[in-house]
């Protein structure tokens, strides 16, 4: 039973490796410059970010707002002054997903990421 049970956890071992070394690589997202673009509440939102900064620009209604985020262990916090029409909001690392949270309900909205040429 012994052998069994060993064969069977490296056989496991082996395929979680396996499946680790196909997980994408995600870069910081100072990295590079880009412009990551979602819709909040039907409304188009854009951030742009440049490179080498965690501070950017976000537009909104017509309205431009400068934004700090604070990285936690996979996604980044938007810092501004609070809105309670925008409430909270933070985005995964892909930089593909927005989270906001506004009259103690969560929505998830998909997002692009453009890199900017520097």
């Amino acid at each position: 039973m012994s052998i069994k049970y060993f064969l069977a956890s490296s056989l496991l071992i082996m395929l979680l490796i396996g499946c680790d070394s196909q997980k994408p690589k995600v870069e910081a997202i100072d990295h590079q410059s880009k412009t990551i673009q979602c819709t909040l509440n039907g409304k188009p939102f854009q951030m742009d970010i440049n490179q080498g900064s965690l501070e950017g620009n976000l537009y909104i209604d017509g309205k431009e707002l400068r934004f700090e985020l604070l990285k936690f262990s996979n996604e980044y916090q938007i810092i501004i002054r609070f809105d309670p029409e925008v409430g909270q909001l933070k985005f995964n690392q892909a930089n593909n997903q927005l989270f906001q949270l506004r009259y103690g309900q969560e929505r998830l909205e998909p997002c692009t990421t453009q890199v900017k040429s520097t």
